[in-house]
């Protein structure tokens, strides 16, 4: 019997921020078994209130074979691998995750739950590929948000695999934007945004984690890791801005490049080296259960359900720190 699954979910924000110093590199952070202090951090769930993880050791990401004009796919695969590896195991010893880049394929060209992880750039349309059916909502994002995540899971109340990762595919705005490595030149007018800034917290909704500040809008308000609800993002105290999973960057920005405290401590209690399953491999959609997929929608069948939370980092046309909450959540039986 074919279930109800949900349309992406979207949450926007637009700032405007000054250029920000630069941070120390990922390296640089201590792979210690605990991270320090931290506030709060926040996580998808299902339907039911059940964190969303992964089930496997091993996450493969796969570029698409068409990359950005602004960068190579040489340089777009090596800006994910660092991206990837400030949460994985290469920099935190507390967690068995384990963040891989494949080569490119031209497979990795859709947002659709079909076991391939995609990292595309966006150039002709800032829209959905492929197209959802009719009915199911508008297939173009708001061109403000320089990069998408979506994320396909299992949304079954009472069963094991409830809130199981199956499939997350990031779509990058090329569009509306232009990119670059900042720290190594790239952007000497001053015009580009930095890749590796965003690919970092995108790949933090790629594991699972949600902002840790609300938007406003029509989605819920996420709960944190202690079960409060997460702070409004303009008025989140200093240390909740800085972590990597806040909703809110601006042109030039470097911070998120590295993780604090708050987003260390999400990859250490979701993904904990205790806790390792030992299972490098990539996922069985089917899963042997008689579950299908179904093919280029928002959702599918057998409980599966499509959440998309974009990174909304992008500048506004004044120097006012401000948000512009926009968010719906619609649900459609396939």
């Amino acid at each position: 019997m074919r279930r109800r699954a949900s349309a992406p979910v979207r949450r926007w924000a637009v700032v405007v921020a000054a250029r920000a110093t630069i941070l120390t590199s990922a390296a640089a952070i201590a792979a210690t078994a605990a991270p320090a202090p931290a506030h709060g951090y926040a996580r998808f769930r299902s339907d039911s209130g059940t964190p969303m993880r992964w089930f496997e050791s091993c996450v493969f990401i796969t570029p698409s074979t068409n990359p950005s004009p602004d960068l190579t796919a040489d340089q777009i695969a090596a800006t994910a691998r660092s991206s990837l590896d400030v949460w994985d195991r290469d920099t935190l010893a507390c967690t068995y995750l384990d963040l891989k880049v494949l080569a490119p394929s031209p497979d990795a060209s859709f947002v659709r739950a079909d076991g391939v992880n995609s990292l595309v750039f966006r150039q002709a349309r800032w829209c959905r590929e492929p197209a959802r059916t009719s009915g199911q909502g508008d297939d173009c994002y708001d061109p403000s948000a320089l990069a998408l995540t979506s994320v396909f899971l299992r949304n079954r109340p009472g069963d094991p695999e409830d809130g199981r990762i199956l499939d997350s595919d990031v779509e990058v705005n090329g569009v509306n934007f232009r990119w670059s490595n900042i720290p190594d030149g790239g952007d000497p007018g001053g015009q580009a945004q930095d890749l590796a800034n965003t690919l970092t917290h995108e790949f933090g909704h790629l594991i699972g984690l949600d902002h840790t500040c609300y938007t406003g809008g029509a989605a819920a308000r996420p709960t944190d890791h202690t079960g409060n609800g997460v702070p409004d993002c303009a008025a989140a105290s200093p240390d909740v801005r800085s972590t990597t999973m806040f909703a809110s960057t601006g042109r030039g920005d470097l911070d998120k490049r590295t993780l604090e405290p708050d987003d260390q401590l999400a990859v250490c209690e979701t993904y904990p080296i205790a806790n390792d399953p030992a299972r490098c491999v990539g996922v069985d959609l089917d899963g042997g259960d008689g579950c299908s997929t179904a093919g280029g929608g928002a959702g599918s069948a057998g409980g599966l359900w499509a959440v998309a939370a974009t990174a909304a980092l992008a500048l506004a046309a004044t120097r006012a720190r401000r948000l512009r909450p926009r968010g719906r959540r619609q649900r459609t039986s396939l």
